[in-house]
């Protein structure tokens, strides 16, 4: 007869990091608010990801913005950038305490809007032809094809200079920087450039339809993505926009045709809709983000669950590292209750075939047993010498 006591997996996965780059690697800003197609590009992993609402924000990081599309940054000390359509902005700042940060924009071309809350902070934003040092203040800045920079000061005060001169921009004023000439003297903002500078929300909502029952873990599943008017919330039969799908927190796979599996997939709506394929390389619950021109995103968690059988497989694969770690004679009469990747990226699933194939050794393990006697078998893996990270 099978013993009752149960034992939990846990694994750990050992990587070499560099000291000043984790400490250099703390948030300084998180996105609030996306609308349309926007990427961001990390500065140390170099990887272009879809934005998203919450995605963290690190000193370097570029965005990009296509047409139609927009985002809105909260800084950690309270400062708002608002990056409109067809911009590219990278992010440079220092955090001088907890929640205080020195800002600068780097904007080769694009437009921005921002609210600067702290005056002994630094904030400035660079254009191929200007330097724009913001002094607690509400402003909108916009540079060309051509390097023309515009600036339009709503509250507060803003320099504005170049190596040919410099001006103090005020309330209700404007001003223009040509390349390689002076900043023009400031004028005040007229009715027509504050209706220009009006924004118009999006058009549509999405919406995804999801399964209403659990999927198991890589079992292709349909999803629909809907464009709704924002006015009615009725599908709009008119939209055929653009549309990016991904998972935000990793793990999701689509498709277009059932064949072909990406990470992200970018298809059309047709009649205000598109059907495609997900499936799930994790088992928990699957988060699919959908993103698209002049549109609002949309959120949605598939539940993911293993099959039995998954699970009996998994199981195995559970004992059979374990015992390579040298714990066999401890599994007598134990059953596999679960495993859990603790440190590092990655499913069980995919780090217990990192061990099998030998791309991850274990260097370390220990076993832990809980108040109601079940077990908990630790091990801790680093990749072989010449192998792939187990991140």
């Amino acid at each position: 007869m099978r013993s009752a006591v149960n034992f939990l997996l846990v694994i750990l996965c050992a990587v070499i990091t560099n000291s000043a780059w984790a400490e250099a690697k703390r948030p300084v800003a998180a996105l609030k608010e996306v609308v349309g197609i926007a990427k961001i590009h990390r500065a140390d992993t170099k990887q272009n990801m879809s934005a998203s609402v919450g995605a963290i924000l690190y000193n370097s990081d570029r965005l990009n913005t296509s047409s139609r599309a927009s985002v809105a940054l909260l800084f950690i000390d309270g400062s708002m950038l608002k990056i409109k359509e067809n911009s590219e902005v990278t992010i440079s700042a220092q955090r001088k305490n907890e929640n205080q940060l020195d800002t600068k924009v780097d904007m080769p071309l694009g437009e921005i809007w921002a609210k600067v809350t702290r005056r002994d902070s630094k904030f400035d934003i660079e254009t191929p032809s200007s330097v724009a040092s913001v002094k607690g203040t509400e402003f909108s800045l916009s540079v060309d094809e051509n390097g023309i920079t515009n600036l339009f000061v709503f509250d507060g005060l803003v320099e504005f200079q170049n190596e040919l001169g410099k001006v103090m921009v005020r309330r209700n004023q404007k001003s223009t920087i040509q390349p390689n000439q002076a900043p023009e003297e400031p004028k005040k903002m007229s009715k027509k450039d504050k209706q220009q500078l009006q924004e118009t929300g999006p058009a549509w909502q999405l919406d995804i339809k999801k399964p209403a029952d659990a999927k198991a873990p890589n079992q292709a599943f349909e999803i629909q993505i809907k464009a709704l008017n924002i006015e009615t919330a009725k599908q709009d039969m008119k939209c055929s926009e653009s549309v990016v799908v991904n998972s935000p927190g990793g793990g999701g796979q689509f498709s277009l045709d059932g064949n072909s599996w990406t990470n992200e997939i970018e298809g059309n709506l047709t009649a205000g809709s598109l059907t495609l394929m997900a499936k799930s390389r994790v088992d928990k619950g699957l988060e699919i983000a959908a993103s698209g021109s002049g549109c609002r995103p949309a959120r949605t968690t598939v539940d993911i669950q293993k099959t039995r059988q998954q699970k009996r497989q998994e199981g195995d694969r559970a004992k059979a590292a374990a015992s390579k770690a040298g714990f066999a004679s401890e599994l007598e009469g134990l059953e596999y209750s679960g495993g859990e990747v603790k440190e590092g990226a990655g499913s069980i699933d995919e780090i217990l075939g990192k061990i099998e194939s030998g791309e991850l050794v274990i260097v370390g393990k220990e076993i832990v047993e809980t108040a109601d006697g079940s077990k908990r078998i630790i091990i801790k893996v680093k990749p072989s010498s010449g192998g792939k990270s187990g991140q």
